[in-house]
């Protein structure tokens, strides 16, 4: 099942602007062998590719807003314990650039990651999310 692009201003300009916007570091798996001489082989799993992490935080949303991230959410499935069951594409944003540009490097198959999306209604016309997606080599 294909699930739309994230809803970021670069897919669609009504879409709301995130407050935080962060890549962590890429997660590497590392395979290591120790021999009983005590030499060690050791191995990149995945080809040298590794976990990317973005967090994402949205303060200030209208009810119009939130749905928009609300429904996205929907489409994939989501469980608070497992993550996301389908995948969809995501645009990385480049800091300094317009929210609506389309520059970034877009990933295939990121998923909301387990225990990765975050409500907060501190007032009805002021909601607040958080939001965790990962690319998994």
């Amino acid at each position: 099942m294909a699930v739309a692009e994230f809803p970021l201003p670069s897919v669609n300009s009504a879409n709301p602007i995130p407050l935080f916007f962060e890549l962590a570091a890429e997660e590497f798996i590392v395979n290591r062998t120790i021999y009983d001489d005590n030499g060690a082989d050791t191995a990149l799993q995945a080809g040298g590719s590794g976990k990317l992490t973005w967090t994402i935080r949205y303060d200030g949303l209208s009810l119009v807003q939130a749905a928009i991230l609300d429904a996205h959410l929907a489409a994939t499935f989501y469980s608070p314990d497992e993550g996301s069951a389908y995948g969809f594409n995501f645009r990385h944003h480049i800091p300094g650039d317009l929210w609506s540009s389309t520059s970034g490097t877009l990933y295939a198959n990121c998923h909301y990651a387990p225990g990765g999306y975050t409500k907060s209604h501190t007032h009805t016309g002021s909601q607040a999310r958080q939001i965790i997606i990962e690319k998994r080599p």
